[in-house]
């Protein structure tokens, strides 16, 4: 009986009565109690978390992990076991972390607890140095010798760099070094990148400016190709070293493909010009690098022109009718042809024409081309041989031509006098003449177009500086002082004269005939200066205009002999400071532009010598802006022309 009712007990305490589900955790029915099994009853003592320990045993019945038969309280601020103490068992390892970067010591043992009792420890074992702050797992490798990021080697992060030596210190390596990789190259100049082409220049590297210098200083792989620093050459079609006119551009000739110079006169044929250099070979080729030595040999072969090297050449020249030009390379000044002969120095008498050009010389020591005659006559019983020797043209002599005359300085050419002999033999007489004309320049029966001649201290018994008859003879710039004659310096007769920037001084003439003399054609000089002689300009039949001239220092300015026949159109001109200024010539002063006043030249002394005389104007002179207005004569700086030989469209800035 007694066992029956204890299995009646233990079956109550183990089934309860009702239907009470100690898995149940949702309230099945809408009852007003407050647990949420389906009965409705205020009974509590379930499982919730499903860990098999009901509430009244479980201290959190809302985890699983908590209840009593948990067997570690581990670290995690709860009391697993419900045994009423939390993480007695502590399962973390917290090891040293002294340089605080996050990183536990990896050579010290850990401490095992919960929470350590200060903030340098680390829940790992991975820094490999924990005395430096910048060094663990995580941290950027440098260069310094140490493992940055303990993966256990050393300097292997981003700052490794190959190394490439820089000779010339500009800032990249040589392109044709091998490279270090390392950290620390050592001594020496070192840079991280071999774009240098040539480390032995620093003027050259990618940055460098691209010179001519055959260098590639920009190491592009291309040389002297930038165009801002190239220069000018001259076209050099054919190859023979002599340039055209047309511009080509580039840091050599070489790679322009031109020259240096503007010498072709036909960069079509190989063979022109032919070049000619005192220390040239009578066997020379004319080419640029084998000149022939004489002007004249040069000017038999050549078909167009030919080039002359300075130096001082003692030979006589004949045109031979040959069109061609004959031209010095650095000008008069540096460039001589001397007359060694009883000749002209230069002749034309073959029927040039103003193609064929001589230019840029001094010619002197010519004596005249000569023209001899002979005739006999009998008179009672006694013969006479009489025999004639005209010399005319010490520097140039034309006969029948009308060559062009450039850039020349015509000087020291000094022709016989006049003078004759007779011997009397008895029954036959020897009759001598001796005459000259034209100690500069000669011209019979042709004409001569001449720019920037200067014909000075020559000497000829008439036209001591030019004689011409029946030719014309057209000059820009043309200077004739100091030359000496008997006769008139000038001696113009029948053709036209027509000169623009004439100087005409201080001449000197032994009969008193100093002076531009002009007869039965017409003379024209515009901007010019006719000083210190015996007459400014001695007309015997020819029509005359002068205009923007200063006639100054002369016995007599303006002389006419023709009894008014011909025609003097004079404007715009300076007759002042002559003994006479006008002699049967109708003074024009205060018409048509004409004054007379002190033209106060820069220097000028009336007197004989006129090596030192500057006939530019001075600053206080009223000749400025005084010559002819016609716009087509204005100076070459656009004012209004300057009476004088400098002013008008031919003047200069002499």
């Amino acid at each position: 009986m007694r066992s029956l009712l204890l299995a009646l007990i233990l079956a109550g305490c183990t089934a309860p009565s009702g239907d009470d589900s100690p898995k149940d955790t949702a309230d099945a029915d809408t009852d007003t109690d407050a647990d949420t099994d389906a009965d409705t009853d205020a009974d509590t003592d379930r499982d919730r978390d499903g860990d098999t320990y009901p509430a009244s045993v479980d201290c959190d019945d809302t985890r699983a992990d908590v209840n009593p038969g948990v067997s570690l309280d581990v670290c995690n601020g709860r009391d697993d076991n419900c045994n009423g103490d939390v993480d007695e068992d502590p399962d973390l390892a917290w090891y040293p972390d002294t340089d605080n970067d996050g990183f536990g010591d990896s050579g010290e043992s850990p401490v095992i607890t919960c929470t350590p009792d200060s903030i340098e420890f680390a829940t790992n074992a991975a820094d490999c140095d924990d005395t430096d702050p910048s060094t663990f797992p995580a941290a950027d490798e440098r260069c310094d010798s140490l493992d940055n990021d303990c993966d256990g080697v050393i300097d292997n992060g981003a700052d490794v760099a190959t190394w490439y030596p820089d000779g010339d210190g500009d800032g990249y390596g040589d392109s044709r070094a091998a490279g270090e990789l390392t950290c620390d190259p050592g001594l020496g100049s070192f840079v991280t990148n071999d774009d240098d082409c040539d480390d032995e220049q620093a003027v050259v590297s990618p940055d460098g400016v691209e010179l001519c210098d055959e260098i590639d200083n920009d190491c592009n792989g291309a040389v002297d190709e930038n165009e801002a620093v190239w220069s000018a050459f001259y076209e050099d079609a054919d190859g023979d070293g002599a340039g055209a006119d047309s511009l080509v551009y580039g840091c050599t000739a070489e790679s322009s493909g031109g020259a240096s110079n503007d010498w072709d006169c036909d960069d079509r044929d190989g063979s022109e010009p032919v070049f000619v250099d005192p220390d040239g070979s009578s066997r020379g080729t004319g080419r640029l690098t084998s000149p022939i030595n004489l002007i004249q040999t040069a000017i038999n072969v050549s078909d167009t022109c030919v080039m002359v090297a300075a130096g001082t050449y003692n030979e006589e020249l004949n045109f031979f009718g040959r069109n061609i030009t004959v031209a010095s390379i650095d000008g008069p000044d540096s460039t001589f042809i001397r007359g060694v002969g009883s000749a002209s120095v230069v002749t034309f008498q073959y029927g040039e024409t103003e193609e064929a050009v001589l230019q840029g010389f001094t010619l002197s020591g010519g004596t005249g081309y000569l023209i001899y005659t002979y005739s006999s006559y009998l008179s009672g019983t006694v013969t006479h041989y009489v025999y004639t020797y005209d010399y005319a043209g010490g520097g140039v002599y034309i006969e029948s031509s009308n060559p062009s005359l450039v850039d020349l300085v015509i000087t020291d050419n000094l022709l016989p006098e006049q003078s004759s002999t007779s011997d009397d033999y008895g029954s036959y007489v020897y009759d001598m003449s001796y005459n000259s004309a034209g100690g500069g320049i000669y011209v019979s029966n042709g004409g001569a177009i001449l720019e920037d001649v200067l014909v000075q201290e020559n000497y000829a018994y008439s036209g001591g500086a030019i004689q011409t008859a029946q030719s014309d003879v057209y000059g820009t710039r043309v200077d004739m002082s100091g030359n000496g004659s008997t006769y008139p310096t000038v001696w113009h007769e029948y053709g036209t004269m027509s000169l623009d920037g004439l100087v005409f001084n201080a001449n000197e003439s032994e009969g008193g005939y100093a002076m531009f003399f002009t007869a039965g054609g017409l003379l024209e000089i515009r901007n010019g200066a006719l000083l210190s002689g015996d007459y400014g300009i001695y007309n015997a039949g020819s029509d005359v205009t002068l205009s923007s001239t200063v006639v100054s220092g002369n016995t007599v300015g303006l002389y006419d002999t023709s009894g008014g026949e011909y025609v003097w159109n004079l404007t715009y001109n300076d007759v002042f400071g002559n003994e006479t200024d006008f002699l049967y010539v109708t003074d024009p002063t205060g018409v048509d532009g004409n004054v007379s006043v002190t033209p106060r030249f820069t220097d000028w002394v009336d007197d004989t010598d006129h090596v030192y005389d500057d006939l530019t104007l001075g600053s206080r002179s009223t000749l400025m802006d005084a010559g002819d207005p016609d716009p087509s004569r204005n100076d070459m700086d656009g004012t209004v022309n300057d009476i004088g030989p400098y002013g008008g469209p031919a003047g200069s800035d002499r």
